[in-house]
This record gives C-alpha cells, structure tokens and sequence, in this order.
C-alpha cells in the first residue's frame, strides 16, 4: 500500500467518525459541562440543578487493584447524586460486570473516611451501547436490586444502571432520547439538541463550527497516526491514546498534528 492510500485510509477512518467515537464523545461531553448536564437529564428524564465535572475520570482503589477510567464523572451542584456515562461502541461481552465494578469503585471514591453509609451519593451508570448486548430487543435496560422472592420489594441502595441500545432506538417513546441513539448510530441530527452537540465538533472545511467547539481536525489525525504508529510498534494503542486524550489539550493536540513529523507517514 503507498504512503498516499495509506493517508487516504486514515483520513476516510475520520471522515466516517461520528459521536460513537470514545475521542469525539468524550471530548463533547468533557469540555461541555451544559451538554453533558443536558444528556443526563434527556436519558434519565429528570432534570438536574447542575452539574459538576469530576476532575478525576480515573480512579485507582489501592495498590494491586484494577483502576477504571470513566468517560464522564460528575456529581450535581448538592452533592447527593454522582453520574458516570460510558460510550460503548462495541459489545466486550463484559459489560454487566463492568457496570458492577464501576459501581464498587465510585462507591469507595465516594463515600469518605468517618461517612456513614447513608453518606453515599444516588448513583447512575449510564451505557449507551450500539449493539443490544442483552439481545432481548428492548432499546432501553434499567437495572436496580429487588428482592427475588417478591421483585415488588426493592432494596433501597440507590443505585440505577442503564443501558440504552442504539440500534433499537426506533422502539422508544421519548421523541429526545430517540434522536441522540439515532444519531450516535448514523451521525444524523434531528432536534435542536443533536444538532448543538453536532456542531460541537468540527465542520468539514476544517474551520471551528462556533460557540465551544473543538479543534478536532488536525487532532483526530494525530490519535489516527498514533494508533498507526502503536500497531507497527507493537504498543497498546489505548493506552497511548489514554495519555494523548487526558493530559493534552485538543488546540495543542490540534498544533501538534499540523507539524508533526508522522503526517507524511
């Protein structure tokens, strides 16, 4: 393959990106805390005070224990309700025990030394899956403990874990809900929410789309060249990516990519 259909590959992975990109969502959702606030509110249909982004999405519980790292972390303005929402563009077919992990490992993030445990915050998990991972063909899974002999009673933890399902999205009643599912499955907006969240991102002019919009273009190249590079070097493409998307800004990113040595590559 030459160096230019190689470019070309790379550039039609880009141009074919849309919100179901981890990079685009995070980064949507992370420097746009009214966004994000607003999503929260449409998918558990509740409205929120405000919201307040964590400045941690990775938590390590101790030394030998398997750390996460969230998509989005926020708590409201009061403090008695923590949110994580999780991008899932692919069915792991882990998806249920890492929603329970998650679960654990906010819980022990949340709650302080001397708290009592009716300190800890309400928390929803949120997953918006493309594939129906339970394949039950439902487009909206809402998960909290019940008693199994009598599932009328219910335990009381305050803890919600949903999982919305994209390519189901047809059957849902919330007109609201149904266009951001639809959109994360064609990149397509249909109301005035889709279409501010679209127009976060950049236009394909390469100019920015207004307001807070990212410096995408030449970043989303650079993630594209680091990806190319891990693979040929043998390194996990995650974790470069991990370091690349939490430590660096998207207009450094963005200045970065533009003088970068790998663009001829």
């Amino acid at each position: 393959m030459s160096e230019i259909q190689k470019e070309q590959t790379l550039e039609e992975k880009w141009e074919n990106a849309t919100i179901a990109n981890n990079f685009i969502f995070y980064k949507v959702m992370r420097n746009n805390p009214d966004v994000c606030q607003e999503l929260l509110e449409i998918l558990l249909e509740f409205k929120i005070e405000r919201i307040e982004m964590s400045q941690e999405e990775e938590i390590n519980v101790d030394f030998g224990s398997k750390g996460i790292r969230m998509d989005v972390y926020a708590k409201d303005s009061d403090g008695q309700k923590a949110y994580n929402i999780e991008l899932q563009a692919k069915d792991t077919k882990e998806l249920p025990e890492r929603a329970r992990y998650y679960q654990g490992v906010m819980d022990v993030d949340l709650l302080k030394s001397g708290q009592d445990y009716k300190n800890l915050n309400t928390t929803f998990i949120v997953f918006i899956c493309v594939d129906d991972i339970f394949e039950k063909g439902l487009a909206k899974y809402t998960f909290e403990n019940l008693c199994v002999e009598d599932p009328k009673i219910k335990m009381g933890d305050r803890a919600y874990k949903y999982f919305f399902i994209s390519q189901n999205c047809d059957k849902l009643l919330d007109e609201e809900q149904k266009a951001f599912l639809k959109m994360v499955s064609n990149n397509k907006s249909s109301n005035a929410f889709t279409d501010k969240v679209k127009n976060l991102w950049i236009t394909p002019s390469g100019t920015r789309s207004g307001g807070s919009s990212l410096w995408i273009g030449n970043a989303k190249r650079l993630i594209l060249l680091i990806e190319a590079w891990s693979k040929a070097s043998n390194k996990k493409p995650w974790k470069t990516r991990e370091i690349f998307l939490t430590k660096v800004s998207l207009p450094k990113l963005s200045r970065a990519a533009s003088a970068c040595p790998w663009n001829k590559c």
